[in-house]
This record gives C-alpha cells, structure tokens and sequence, in this order.
C-alpha cells in the first residue's frame, strides 16, 4: 500500500496536474482573450462607455464577475497622462505601464499576476484609445487570510500541485495566437500537497499494519502473557512515532490543516493539534489493549513485603507523573492552543474545539485505564492497605513539586495532586465501577465528568 500510494503520487499524479492545469488555465485565457477581442472590434460599444451613454444591462454584462477578467480604456488624446475613462472593476488596480502598440504578456500586480492583453483603437473624430484587459492567473495578497488566500484563479487548490516558473520548462501557457505567456511547474515533492488517492493509499497501509500489530500482540498475550503482548504494542507505537517525527515527509501530514503548528504546539511530540490526537488515539489503544486482559493475568504478590512496597511506590511513582503529565497537556491545550472551548458561546466553536473535546475525552479514558491498571495490581501486592497507598502518593506528588521551580506548575499541580486523591479515594471505595473494568454507559459518562 505504501510503495502503491508513493507511485501513484510521484509518477502519476506528479505528471498528470502539471499537464492538466497547463491545459485548463490556457484554455481559460484562450477564451477571455477571444472575448477581449471582439469587444475591442466593436467600436460602437466602445464609443458608448467612453461616452458614459451605455445602458445598465450593459455594464452588468461587463462586470467582472461575468466577464472573469478586467477592463480598463484610456484617452490617449489627453496633454499629460492617459485619462482612465471606463473600468469594471475595482478588485484589480490597474496596470500603469503605457504601451503604444499592440501586445500581451504576463504582469505582476500588487494583487497577483494577470496576462496584459494591450490593443490602440480609434473611435469618433480620429479620437485614439487603449483597451486594456487584465485576465487573473494569480491571486496573491501581502497579507493572506481566508478572505484573501494565494490561489490560482478558476482552480483553487491548484497552487499546492503547481507554481508560475520564471524558467522555460515543458509546460508552456501561450495566448490564443500561440505566444508563449508563461511556464508552469511542478512543486517540489516535500513542497507539493499528495493527491488524495495517494493519500488513502498511506492510510490503507497504516491501517493493515495497525490491524496486524493488534492481531500479533493479542497472539503473544495468549503465549507469552499479557506483558509481553502489551510491550511489543507499545515497541510498534514507539517506533511508528518516532518514523514520522523524524521523517515527516513520509506521511507529509504538515499538508493538513489540522497539522499546523500555528494552531497548536506544545513541544517536538506534540507539535501539532493533529500529533496530539494520534497519540491520545494511540495510547487509548495501549490502554484499553491491557484493560480489557488484565482481569485474567495471575498478579501475585513477592514472598518478601519489601519487594510488594518498592513496587507499589514505583507504580505510584508512575500514577503521580502521568497526572501531572496528562494535566499539562490538557492546560497547554485550553490555554496555549487557538482554539475556542467554550461551549456557552456556540458561534466562537470550530472544527478544532469539536477536535479538542474528542482530544481531551481521549486523554480521560486513557487516565482512567492505566489508573485502573496501576491500582490493580497495587492492589494485588498491598491488598486492603488502601491508605497507605494514599499516604505514598501525597508524598511522592510533593516531592516532585518541591524540585519544580515554576511557581505556576506548582500551583496547578497542588490542585491536581488534590483531585488525584479524591480520585483514588474514590476509584478504591468502588464508587461507579472503581476497579471493575466491564463499564457501562452511566459509568463512563460519571468518569468522564470526573475528568
């Protein structure tokens, strides 16, 4: 699937843009400058817009927005500058280098680049003119927001395949008598967005590869035991992190939207809103993989007291860093990323808020499974001495605080340590399910509010 999904991308669709595009914005201009043609032979139009005698059905025909190009006549008669006598638009400012023949060529405006279509006509009392058209090729803004975006003009989206080559290449966009008026080329790999069948491709393959690395750990969970089951999951979501973060352009997810670190970014892991849902995905797929085994491993405690207590604080240990962890990571979503959460102004909601809820529901169940998991087999090696465990969590939680020097991260993570004993409080007294890893609906949506 990959190696199908890189050809279709590098040798089909790579070719096959370029040579589509040069065909379809040359027929578009092709047309326009026809129809800028007869409009410049017909001098009786002309006199009446020079004029201002024209009627309103006629300027309505000669707007921009249905003819898809500019038009702009000046008075050559004039002592000093050309006079601007008509225009149709006011979307493209006009081109203000003067030409006294006939000519067409590429130009670039304040606003993109346009094809410059020149013709001198002579109308009423031997008067002469300029016709000019401005046909958009590409629209490109100082500033660009949704409103104003670089995009070639009739093909949005054409400007991730494709770019204008100050360069001869071997796609050539010529005038309707064959002048060439510019070249177009194709983006560099790294630089170009994937065609969305390459693109299905990929995720095909990554899909077959995450079905099988499920099938095999729950293979090596029936013959080796659930850890080790559980430990080549973790290898294999290890190792298709680190592929991607170190080699980006295999997947070339920086495509997407939702992969932009402007949106949101934490740090090299989580370095986009996009990043941050694969590994919340990811690791709710590690946890529920243990959660729903875990019942049926024989967990027994060592012969020797000290060796259940040095692994109870260890597990401990690891319950307290992944809280504050996990309470980082929602705090630098809600604070840092430019997303809207809240819900009691609907309007200000985007796709990335609904994103960010299915992020942070992802984040909760993860918590709450390894909680499970941890607390079970504490419960194992101390079982009953609930207290105590409590007691040692307090403890290691204001250890770590008193080596963290932010006093910010110390004030939140006070507050977190405090729900983190409320939680095991109530998590241990059985309260909605506590340990029992079968929930049902209200259970969960009990646990999630928790969160």
């Amino acid at each position: 699937m990959f190696i199908l999904g890189w050809l279709v991308n590098r040798y089909l669709v790579r070719t096959t843009s370029v040579i589509y595009y040069s065909r379809a914005i040359e027929d578009k201009i092709q047309d326009k400058e026809e129809d800028f043609e007869e409009l410049a032979r017909d001098t009786a139009l002309l006199q009446s817009l020079v004029d201002g005698t024209y009627a309103g059905k006629t300027l309505d025909d000669l707007l921009l927005k249905n003819k898809k190009y500019g038009i702009f006549i000046y008075d050559d008669d004039t002592a000093f500058d050309r006079q601007l006598r008509f225009w149709n638009t006011h979307d493209i400012a006009p081109y203000i280098v003067w030409e006294d023949r006939d000519t067409v060529s590429l130009v670039s405006l304040t606003s993109g680049r346009y094809v410059h279509v020149n013709r001198n006509v002579t109308l009423a009392n031997n008067k002469r003119y300029t016709v000019e058209a401005l046909i958009p090729v590409l629209t490109q803004y100082f500033v660009q927001n949704s409103n104003f975006r670089r995009e070639f003009y009739d093909y949005p989206g054409a400007e991730k395949l494709i770019d204008i080559s100050v360069k001869p290449t071997n796609y050539p966009v010529t005038s309707y008598k064959g002048q060439p008026l510019f070249y177009l080329s194709e983006l560099q790999l790294e630089d170009r967005q994937h065609n969305w069948w390459s693109f299905l491709f990929v995720i095909a393959g990554v899909f077959l590869i995450i079905i099988y690395v499920h099938q095999e750990s729950n293979v090596i969970h029936y013959k080796y035991g659930l850890w080790s089951g559980a430990g080549f999951m973790g290898l294999c979501i290890l190792l298709m992190r680190i592929i991607v973060y170190y080699y980006p352009q295999f997947l070339s997810l920086r495509q997407f939207e939702l992969f932009d670190p402007v949106i949101y970014n934490s740090s090299f892991v989580l370095s986009s809103l996009g990043d941050l849902l694969i590994n919340a995905l990811l690791a709710s797929w590690l946890m529920l993989f243990i959660n729903r085994r875990i019942a049926t491993v024989g967990i027994r405690p060592f012969p020797e007291k000290w060796k259940n207590w040095v692994c109870v604080i260890v597990l401990l240990g690891i319950m307290v860093v992944a809280t504050f962890l996990f309470a980082d990571i929602i705090q630098s979503l809600v604070a840092d990323a430019k997303i809207s959460f809240n819900v009691t102004n609907i309007e200000n909601l985007t796709r990335y808020s609904f994103i960010g809820f299915a992020i942070l529901a992802s984040l909760a169940l993860s918590y709450f499974f390894l909680a499970q998991i941890l607390l079970t087999v504490c419960g194992k090696l101390i079982y009953g001495n609930y207290y105590v465990s409590l007691i040692i969590s307090a403890f290691i939680g204001l250890l770590l605080l008193s080596f963290t020097r932010n006093p910010g991260v110390v004030e939140l993570n006070l507050y977190v340590l405090l729900w983190l004993l409320l939680f095991l409080m109530m998590i241990q007294q059985q309260l909605f399910s506590g340990l029992r890893f079968r929930l049902n609906v209200s259970e969960v949506l009990f646990w999630l509010f928790v969160f």
